[in-house]
């Protein structure tokens, strides 16, 4: 998750309730695409394309903190501690 993009600007208290409103107009708009599909009766669903464009955009500008960007790191196998040896 951290190599996805960050949103558009800041995180702010209304976040969480626009990228909640982005989610639900999206599910809206490609349901009805899904069960309608993209023509019906050779008519543009504009609703549902309106739908899931104004999701996509709220879902985008709900900006977050961009992840810091530190590269991948090699685990390394943690191994016991064995008593010192005697001489």
């Amino acid at each position: 998750m951290s190599r996805l993009p960050s949103g558009i600007g800041p995180p702010r208290a209304w976040s969480p309730a626009l990228l909640l409103a982005g989610l639900a107009s999206s599910m809206f708009g490609l349901a009805r695409l899904a069960i309608a599909g993209f023509a019906p009766g050779g008519n543009l669903p504009t609703l549902a394309l309106a739908a899931a464009a104004a999701g996509l955009a709220a879902t985008l500008l709900t900006g977050r903190t961009p992840a810091a960007r530190a590269g991948p790191q090699a685990l390394r196998p943690q191994r016991p501690e064995q008593p010192p040896k005697a001489a």
